[in-house]
């Protein structure tokens, strides 16, 4: 018989606890030995352990800058409004230790807010013309 591959199409764009989730149904299958998908699931629980293992032993994370305006009033009531998404991979030293929360102050008065978070994979970014912004803040992190 010639060797069955099982594979998961995407395993690297799944959230981590997505893959905790699907390791602990793959692990839930109960095979003997003899069984023809014995191998082929041993290798998917490999693909699987190894893809977490790379991410919480990863020197390098991703980091989501969401950036939000409420306008220019100082109506703290005023519905905010979702500018960009940026992405940023940063060393884990560095984005463990970034505040959640970032207010750039323009010279009218308004404010654009950036909430920070570290995340599993890179999503889709929202292109916005502020992402200087989140250069300029990781490098005054930096200094």
């Amino acid at each position: 018989m010639k060797k069955i591959y099982l594979n998961i199409l995407g395993l690297k764009n799944f959230e981590t606890e997505d893959l905790e989730m699907l390791l602990n149904e793959v692990n839930k299958i109960e095979l003997t030995f003899n069984d023809v998908l014995y191998e082929p699931v041993k290798e998917l629980k490999y693909k699987i352990r190894k893809e977490i293992s790379k991410r919480q032993n990863s020197k390098q994370v991703w980091v989501r800058f969401i950036c939000s305006w409420s306008g220019y009033s100082n109506n703290p009531s005023a519905p905010r409004r979702t500018l960009g998404v940026e992405y940023r991979k940063l060393a884990r030293e560095v984005a463990e230790k970034m505040p959640k929360y970032y207010c750039h102050r323009f010279s009218d008065g308004s404010t654009n807010d950036w909430h920070i978070e570290i995340v599993s994979v890179k999503g889709k970014e929202k292109g916005s013309s502020y992402s200087q912004q989140v250069d300029e803040f990781i490098k005054n992190l930096n200094n």
